[in-house]
């Protein structure tokens, strides 16, 4: 059984049309898992959501804050396919959540991950890097992993390497940013 698996900023899934835009888009690009960040839904659930025009349905899980803020969020959405291989789910925080699967040759661990921005806390970056390694810990060493989100990264510019293979290549020089 194959399980196509995508990731992307959804920004918000605060109106249930939006849910339905989405789901209706995993459902054209054959989408059995999407790992989204930014949902901006509070607190943390299930639900079933239903795909336009289709007898299909998605199932949202998600994790929020829980004050009521509406910031950030992740959520895990799965396919009926998918669904139906579904072991477990783990709420973790508001920038974390995971699913494990059932797979034919081993299990398969997907994490949902939004990372702290450059402007958060050092208490903050280092928690949630914390809570990611624990969920890594948790995770049986048989199983294949997925850890896919917003990681917040930053990249460098292109510049060539001259002085090793002269001007037919490129490379990217990238520092690394303070919150990974």
């Amino acid at each position: 059984m194959t399980h196509h698996v995508a990731c992307w900023n959804a920004l918000t899934l605060k109106l249930e049309e939006t849910q339905a835009l989405t789901v209706h888009a995993l459902h054209q690009y054959k989408v059995d898992v999407a790992c989204l960040s930014e949902v901006k839904l509070a607190d943390h659930g299930h639900k079933s959501i239903k795909v336009p025009l289709s007898d299909a349905a998605y199932h949202l899980y998600y994790s929020g804050p829980t004050d009521g803020s509406g910031r950030h969020g992740v959520a895990l959405v799965l396919s009926d396919q998918a669904n139906n291989a579904l072991l477990a789910w783990e709420l973790v925080s508001p920038c974390l959540a995971r699913v494990h699967l059932r797979g034919a040759l081993f299990n398969i661990s997907i994490i949902a991950v939004y990372t702290p921005t450059l402007d958060a806390d050092e208490v903050t970056k280092a928690s949630f890097y914390d809570r990611l390694q624990a969920v890594m810990d948790g995770i049986s060493p048989r199983d294949f992993v997925v850890i896919a989100g917003d990681f917040n990264a930053r990249t460098g510019t292109v510049t060539p390497i001259t002085d090793i293979l002269s001007d037919h290549s490129l490379s990217v020089t990238a520092a690394r940013t303070e919150s990974g």
